[in-house]
């Protein structure tokens, strides 16, 4: 599995793991699409999930990215942040290699 993959897997695991501690609202979750930023400045990857999650969770963007950010547990992601209206910018850590 590669590193997006491991990526999308943990972004649904964090919203999953929101709706069941009542964060987030219960609903379907949309695909996770991982894009790498034109910029290095805004990370390695970046994501508008929380954007395209608002409509079936009935939810704020903003929100849904911060819950997704708080309940991320991966060793090798050394930051995500938030910005704009909702995307996510994951910063991996530069031995992710080898975590």
């Amino acid at each position: 599995m590669n590193i997006k993959e491991q990526l999308a897997r943990a972004i649904t695991a964090a919203a999953t793991a929101a709706m069941d501690k009542g964060t987030l609202p219960k609903g379907e979750l949309p695909e996770v699409l991982l894009e790498e930023p034109p910029e290095k400045s805004f990370g390695d990857f970046a994501t508008n999930f929380a954007m395209q999650a608002a409509r079936p969770l009935k939810a704020n963007p903003k929100k849904i990215a911060e819950a997704i950010v708080a309940c991320l547990e991966v060793s090798w992601l050394d930051r995500a942040e938030i910005a704009g209206p909702g995307f996510i910018n994951f910063y991996l850590k530069p031995d992710w290699l080898y975590t």
